[in-house]
């Protein structure tokens, strides 16, 4: 049995740390472009820690995918949440089963209204298949990526359980009217 050797998992950490918040602090004015940067920063920091470091290529993929989204939430002037971060992440380290709950999170944004419950929702559906492909460890890293979002989307989470968080298509209604 081997030993579980710690200084590779914070090597792939501190390196998705470093793409999140340099993804999070460039000055994009279009959302779109902003989410495109925020997926291509995880998806590279995933890459570049399976390359570079002396880790297992998942075990790699999944500490830097959790520095990556927590990177960006470290960056506190950007406005987006890390969904995208979190969607490329879990493609990447679940390539079927990731794909699959990001398009079970999209779909439940569709249906509820609510952007912030999809963010949450993708990494809390993909930890069960986490579990059963790379067990406990991956299981909790993709936990605490749904604790990242959770913790980054708690405003508008307490508005919607309080009611006063306008539903996605309520807000492309007003948006219309100008």
């Amino acid at each position: 049995m081997g030993t579980f050797a710690w200084w590779p998992r914070l090597g792939c950490l501190g390196l998705g740390l470093a793409a999140g918040w340099l993804a999070a602090r460039a000055p994009l004015r279009c959302k779109a472009v902003g989410l495109a940067a925020d997926a291509a920063a995880a998806a590279a920091a995933c890459l570049a820690a399976q390359a570079l470091l002396p880790a297992p290529a998942r075990t790699a993929m999944l500490y830097a995918g959790l520095g990556a989204l927590w990177g960006q939430g470290a960056a506190r002037p950007c406005p987006r949440t890390g969904a995208a971060a979190a969607c490329a992440w879990l493609v990447l380290y679940l390539p079927f089963t990731g794909a699959l709950a990001c398009l079970g999170g999209g779909a439940l944004t569709l249906a509820a209204g609510f952007p912030a419950l999809g963010a949450v929702a993708v990494p809390v559906a993909a930890a069960p298949m986490a579990l059963l492909q790379f067990g406990p460890e991956g299981a909790l890293g993709v936990l605490g990526a749904a604790a990242l979002l959770g913790w980054r989307e708690r405003p508008a989470l307490r508005r919607m359980l309080r009611g006063r968080e306008p539903d996605l298509f309520a807000r492309w209604a007003r948006w219309s009217e100008r």
